[in-house]
């Protein structure tokens, strides 16, 4: 009896606060419709301020005197803001671009973490951003990087098409277990068997592209509208098309075997917020208590060597990072690899080391990855600078570093003995 009463009591208390809730919008309501329906005169004496409603979307409803609307990109960008700020996440292209050229100066990793922070305190589902519209804004630098996803999807689109495949065709070619969908891991394999060696973090993107339904999988239909109209295309470039058909009729569909190549799914990836790196910025106070040195590595590993040619000696190293016992609260960290003349490996080279004297070498910090991710942070994508194959030599290629924006810069190269560019974790930017 008791219970029912104290529940009873419960229930009269949240009626009471929704009516008071409720009796407040309706105030600020009629208020500012009283405010924007005021004839003659600005919305704020003695100010030059304007108010407007308006509906996601850019129809007008209402505004105060002498409002003059803002011409549509400035419109877009804004609307895309505000949505940003209320934790939205279905955003269609035009808008997901007017974010990228809004945040460009800011890193894709501060995007995220602050978008979390504002989530965090709002009544917003907690569905991980990677399988929604948002994830390019928190992947990609900027609008360049962008048009280098969208120039990756043409050339995909090309490499199928020299192949004599038609957009179903390839489908049900790539679609290697016949579930109906293309896993992460059976376009790597289909473009490996297209010529196209791509790393993870690529391929997803990839998928990302053509997955709508944020499922991490491709289907049909999916990859039917990212390929585009067969018949379309043949009518804008019937060449191109003839000899696609030509190279159709000389293929055997049922022949064609390709391996699967194994890489994460992106519906591996944790689903739950609290399992995501807190990649907030340090506060001021935090900062303070890490120091910075370089120090020598625990030892080199080899890349490349001339070694064999009977040419001139030379070698490609790659500093270990391994900080040993007793250093959980300090981080080794990658600026670059060292070339040196001889087969030996080097001696001078350095590397950076962080160190948190807040904590002693048995406690782990938490405060590194942050300062890593804030003031050092992994590159976005490699670009190839160099590269030899020729001769009796092994072959080199070298990497520059792409930073996240134009407040980081690379301070080295990378080197690898294969043209797969090396993983992005290899090596750090600075800010």
């Amino acid at each position: 009896m008791v219970r029912a009463r104290v529940r009873a009591v419960r229930v009269v208390r949240v009626v009471r606060v929704v009516r008071v809730v409720r009796v407040r919008v309706r105030v600020r309501a009629v208020t500012l419709t009283l405010a924007l329906t005021s004839e003659g005169g600005p919305l704020v004496a003695g100010a030059s301020g304007f108010a407007a409603l308006r509906v996601v979307g850019g129809s007008l409803l209402d505004a105060s005197h002498g409002y003059e609307g803002a011409p549509p990109p400035q419109t877009l960008a804004a609307e895309a803001a505000l949505r940003f700020v209320n934790s939205e996440v279905d955003f269609a292209p035009p808008p997901l671009n007017a974010l990228l050229r809004a945040l460009h100066d800011e890193p894709p990793e501060l995007r995220a973490a602050w978008w979390l922070r504002v989530r965090g305190r709002r009544r917003r589902s907690r569905r991980d951003w990677r399988t929604t519209a948002l994830a390019p804004l928190f992947t990609l630098a900027s609008e360049f990087h962008d048009l280098q996803r969208k120039a990756l999807v043409a050339r995909v689109r090309t490499l199928i098409e020299a192949k004599g495949l038609y957009s179903a065709d390839a489908f049900n070619v790539f679609d290697a277990d016949r579930t109906g969908t293309i896993s992460c891991s059976e376009l790597a394999g289909a473009l490996a068997w297209l010529g196209l060696q791509l790393p993870p973090a690529e391929i997803h993107e990839l998928v990302r592209a053509i997955d709508t339904d944020r499922d991490g999988m491709v289907g049909l239909d999916e990859w039917c509208a990212w390929m585009g109209d067969d018949e379309a295309r043949a009518a804008a470039d019937p060449a191109r098309a003839s000899a696609v058909a030509q190279l159709a009729r000389q293929l055997d569909l049922g022949g064609i075997e390709i391996a699967e190549v194994r890489i994460p799914e992106l519906h591996d990836a944790p689903q739950a917020e609290a399992a995501q790196p807190d990649l907030a910025p340090l506060p001021p106070e935090q900062l303070a208590r890490l120091t910075a040195r370089l120090v020598r590595p625990a030892g080199w590993q080899e890349v490349w060597t001339s070694k064999g040619t009977g040419g001139a000696r030379a070698s490609v190293w790659s500093p270990a990072l391994s900080g040993g016992l007793a250093s959980a609260n300090r981080a080794r960290l990658c600026l670059g690899h060292h070339a040196t003349t001889g087969l030996d490996a080097p001696r001078g080279p350095l590397v950076l080391e962080l160190h948190d004297t807040s904590k002693n070498g048995m406690q782990t910090s938490g405060a590194l990855p942050r300062a890593q991710a804030q003031l050092l942070p992994h590159p976005l994508s490699y670009r190839q600078v160099w590269s030899s194959t020729v001769g009796g030599a092994q072959p080199l290629f070298v990497w520059r570093p792409q930073p996240p924006s134009a407040a980081f810069v690379a301070l080295g190269h990378l080197a690898t003995s294969t043209p797969q560019p090396p993983p992005l974790e290899a090596v750090h930017g600075l800010g």
